[in-house]
This record gives structure tokens, C-alpha cells and sequence, in this order.
């Protein structure tokens, strides 16, 4: 498998700087994985064990076939991974989910759970499967959302409506008419959801700095920049509850929306309980509106009309 990374990059030479992986998972009998009674090592590592540690062998190879090839700096998007691929400098995405708010509503959960483990973690925005353009406006505004707290932020699906001619040089790129339709953010209604998902891109990109900072803590010390409340506050048990909340950074709280306006104009919120170094309690400010909500509290908090506003929270002494 090195070979084949090492002939990889002797013939694209150092212009190729990443990889998309994608199906890193073992492939084989039964569908999906590698047979039951498979074993590794001389017979030491079991067909169970050898599907998790699969994809960090794969992403080994990679980084090793690359780094080999002069090219160390290379990285990997891979739909599969395992404790231990960050080291190999391995992406995960949570594979082609479906486009819509119960699987929005599973990804915060997933993330959250896999970050621990896999910091380099995202989802594809807005998923992946049975998305229409014309009727997913508001969840992929809120997906974006949801997205602009992970390391990579990043679109991929197979949209509906299917429209060969809107794909250059259909007639090679798509030769089947099978590609999806455009996925671009200015697709998907326009207007009021266009603009707030323009809006969400530009904050990321006028975070970067803050951004890049938890990154290299990431890459430094292992801690992964969107995280459970536990992580942050291990003092307060309500926050070790919290499954639909993060830490975006030390000094950012986020609470994803995952459901339509039509169905709630709130989202209900828990602050959770902390004191700074010199034991004063802590508040957090509404990143759009100001409005400070205290530690140990929960809050309906207002979803506002103007959907570039999302639940995002500044850290800040009381």
C-alpha cells in the first residue's frame, strides 16, 4: 500500500498536496467488512479488532507513502477512521448522510462523541442524500451553522433536482447524467437563506485566527477545538448531560438549531456553571444580540427572523 501512495505522488509530484481517501472502512464479505474469521498479525488480532484499526493502517500508508515521497504536510478526508488516525494527519467526515433535520439533530450528538477521540471531525453540510434545493434552504442555513464550529467546513452532496447541463463538460465529467444538482450556497433559495449562510462563511473567516490557534492546541497538546460542556466545565454534572451543546474553543458556546421555525421560535439553552481563577462566577453574551444569560441557568433563548443569528455565546467574567 505504500508503493501504491509513493507511485501516486511520483506521478502528480508535489501539486498534489491532500487526499480524499473517501471509503477507508474494509471492503469485503460480509458487505462492508472484512469476514468474520479473518485475523491479522499471526493470527493475533481478530476480525473485530482489524475493522477498527483498518482505516488507521489506511491513513498510515498515506501519510507514510507521502512523507516518503517528500511531500510530509499531506493530509487525508476519509470517511472512516479510529482512535489513532489523527496521527497519521487524518480527516473524518461522518459519510453520505441523509439531508435532513433528524440527521442534523444525530450529528451534533455524533461529533461531539467523535471529536474526543478524532478532533479532526465534520459532517457534510446540509447531508448528502435525498437533498432538494428547493425546499432545504432554512436546514442548510442552520447545518452551516452547526458546521462552522468543526475543523473543516465543507460541502458535499447529491442534490435534487438533477441538472446534467448545469455540470461544465457534462457530457465528460457526467457522462451518465447520474452527478448531482449544485450545491452552492446561493442555490438553495436565495435571498434571506443565501445571505445568512454568506454571513456564517464570513464569520469563520474572520475567525481564523482564533481558529488556527486551537488548532495547533489541537495538534500540540491533543485538545480538540469543539467539545462536549464536560470538557470545559467538569465541575458542573448538569453540563456532563448536555448532549446538543458544545464548546467552540475556550471562549465560544454554540447550541446548534435542529429544528425548522415552524415548529419553535426558541431554543432552550444551559449555561453551565464555572469560576475564574480569582472565583468569580462566569456569564455568557449572545454573540449577536448582547444579551447575558448567567452560569447554572437554563433559557428559552429568542430565534430570531434574521437567520444569520444563531445561538453562539461569548465566554466572559460576571
Amino acid at each position: 500500500m505504500q508503493l501504491t501512495a509513493l507511485l501516486l505522488f511520483g506521478s502528480f509530484g508535489r501539486n498534489v498536496t491532500n487526499f480524499w481517501t473517501d471509503g477507508t472502512e474494509p471492503a469485503g464479505t460480509p458487505q462492508g467488512g472484512l469476514p468474520a474469521n479473518v485475523s491479522f498479525a499471526n493470527g493475533t488480532l481478530p476480525g473485530p479488532a482489524a475493522w477498527m484499526l483498518w482505516p488507521v493502517w489506511h491513513a498510515q500508508t498515506v501519510a507514510e507513502g507521502a512523507t516518503a515521497a517528500g511531500s510530509p504536510d499531506t493530509w487525508s478526508l476519509a470517511r472512516s477512521a479510529w482512535a489513532g488516525s489523527h496521527r497519521h494527519k487524518t480527516i473524518v467526515w461522518s459519510g453520505d448522510i441523509s439531508s435532513d433535520w433528524a440527521t442534523l439533530t444525530k450529528q451534533v450528538k455524533a461529533g461531539l462523541n467523535a471529536m474526543l477521540s478524532v478532533p479532526y471531525w465534520n459532517s457534510d453540510t446540509g447531508g448528502f442524500n435525498n437533498g432538494d434545493t428547493n425546499t432545504m434552504g432554512e436546514l442548510q442555513t442552520r447545518w452551516f451553522q452547526f458546521s462552522f464550529t468543526s475543523s473543516i467546513m465543507r460541502l458535499h452532496g447529491d442534490r435534487h433536482p438533477k441538472n446534467a447541463s448545469s455540470i461544465p463538460h457534462d457530457e465528460v465529467c457526467d457522462p451518465t447524467g447520474a452527478a448531482g444538482g449544485p450545491i452552492e450556497p446561493w442555490v438553495y433559495g436565495g435571498g434571506a437563506y443565501e445571505s445568512a449562510i454568506a454571513d456564517t462563511i464570513h464569520l469563520r473567516e474572520k475567525m481564523l485566527p482564533y481558529i488556527r490557534a486551537q488548532i495547533a492546541l489541537t495538534a500540540s497538546k491533543g485538545t480538540p477545538m469543539t467539545r462536549p460542556l464536560f470538557y470545559d466545565f467538569p465541575a458542573d454534572a448538569k453540563a456532563a448531560e448536555v448532549e446538543d451543546q458544545m464548546m467552540f474553543g475556550p471562549l465560544y458556546m454554540v447550541a446548534p438549531v435542529t429544528q425548522p421555525m415552524t415548529n419553535s421560535s426558541t431554543r432552550s439553552v444551559y449555561f453551565p456553571k464555572r469560576t475564574n481563577s480569582k472565583g468569580a462566577a462566569v456569564t455568557f453574551r449572545h454573540f449577536f444580540t448582547s444579551e447575558v444569560y448567567k452560569a447554572g441557568s437554563t433559557a428559552s433563548v429568542a430565534l430570531s427572523s434574521n437567520l444569520s443569528e444563531f445561538p453562539l455565546f461569548i465566554l466572559q467574567s460576571a
